[in-house]
């Protein structure tokens, strides 16, 4: 069977086993899943400036006005989601999928770009103004529940592939770490190179590049307890791409629940494959797969069509066939660094979104990942106040 064969075959099944199988529930719940909070992409509006002036393509992707968060950032997004509650009188509330370090620029200059390093998020923030507000605004206690942090990555960058672009004299590497970025996205760049893509290899292609992937799972979630106070409850691994391996390193962590889509890519050798999965599926470690099963990415533009209509018709076919609606929003769209007018923009689309939701949905429920998972995991199909107590309980 060809690739392409057997990859339109895959979607089809998955497409399927995801609408007949699964948790199903008499009420509306909503859950924001955002990823990439706490990670670098284009470290200033003057970095923009600069590597447009210098050819980049950098209005060729929205990840190019992707920053680290600041507080202005926070506070404008938490107005928006403050505005709109659900009838227990809970704001709309958002996942936030963190990456706990991001690369050293400074050691890794010192010793020549033959060793990589990493720092910690809170000491990448401590570099700006603002940063112990961002650290106490990411809090659920200071933001009443409508931010909720949870596990993404130790490190959101593919460093070995970025260090040895550095040693063999990459132009764009060597041009952008001047600027403390680990390039552009592959819209953007002069030499078709992106570093962002999946972290989380094959395994034994890793080993052999002498990358312990089951230890960057585990630092990371310490890392992740550390800043936080408590256990991350869920996972998310960057581009929907990790393998077994990477389930029982979360596992180990006490993470109980996988977020993800209907399709898992799972690498194998240097290419992956698709594997199913519908929400409430448990894996042999005992850990509930959740499913995301709406889009709302303002940022990429639509595809030429509204996203909040597009949101909407994704949420009222989740209601349909009793799902909770599980929308996936990534930070890209509310941070505001490089361009205060495109996350404006983007805000008040979120806006639009959430208002229209209350007045088609009057009963919806706002909840976090870590609640969804809970009620999977228990069997129960309700929400009161005590939910995030129960599911979120050492926070």
């Amino acid at each position: 069977m060809n690739k392409m064969l057997h990859s339109s075959l895959a979607s089809i099944f998955s497409i399927a086993n995801a609408a007949t199988r699964g948790w199903r529930t008499t009420k509306k719940f909503i859950v924001i899943e955002s990823d990439d909070w706490g990670s670098i992409r284009t470290s200033s509006a003057n970095a923009h400036a600069s590597l447009k002036s210098l050819g980049y393509q950098m209005d060729a992707s929205p990840y190019c006005f992707d920053a680290l968060e600041t507080r202005d950032d926070l506070d404008r997004l938490y107005e928006v989601l403050h505005s709109v509650r659900d009838l227990t009188g809970r704001p709309a509330c958002m996942t936030a999928n963190m990456v706990l370090e991001n690369p050293d620029f400074n050691k890794i200059r010192l010793a020549e770009y033959q060793r990589y390093y990493s720092e910690s998020v809170i000491e990448t923030l401590m570099r700006r103004d603002g940063s112990e507000e961002v650290i106490t605004r990411w809090a659920p206690s200071y933001n009443q529940m409508s931010f909720i942090p949870q596990f993404h990555a130790k490190e959101h960058v593919r460093w070995w592939e970025w260090m040895d672009a550095l040693n063999s004299g990459s132009k764009e590497a060597l041009e952008t770490f001047s600027f403390g970025m680990c390039g552009v996205p592959h819209a953007a760049s002069q030499e078709k190179l992106s570093f962002y893509r999946h972290v989380y290899i094959d395994p034994a292609v890793a080993a052999l590049k002498g990358i312990d992937l089951e230890k960057s799972v585990l630092d990371g979630a310490h890392a992740f307890q550390r800043i936080f106070g408590y256990v991350s409850q869920s996972a998310i691994a960057p581009n929907y791409t990790w393998s077994p391996l990477i389930e029982r390193a979360w596992h180990r962590c006490g993470i109980e629940y996988i977020q993800g889509a209907r399709v898992q890519l799972v690498p194998q050798g240097e290419t992956v494959y698709k594997a199913s999965h519908y929400l409430g599926e448990v894996n042999s470690n005992g850990q509930t797969y959740l499913m995301r099963n709406c889009w709302f990415e303002p940022a990429d533009g639509g595809m030429g069509k509204d996203p909040v209509e597009m949101c909407l018709a994704q949420i009222k076919r989740a209601f349909f066939f009793r799902r909770p609606a599980v929308i996936c929003s990534h930070r890209v769209n509310y941070v505001g660094s490089i361009s205060q007018e495109y996350a404006k923009k983007n805000r008040q689309s979120l806006l639009r979104l959430l208002l229209a939701i209350k007045k088609k949905w009057p009963d919806v429920t706002f909840i976090s990942t870590p609640e969804l998972g809970w009620m999977i995991k228990n069997h129960i199909d309700s929400s009161d106040g005590d939910l995030f107590k129960r599911a979120v309980c050492s926070i």
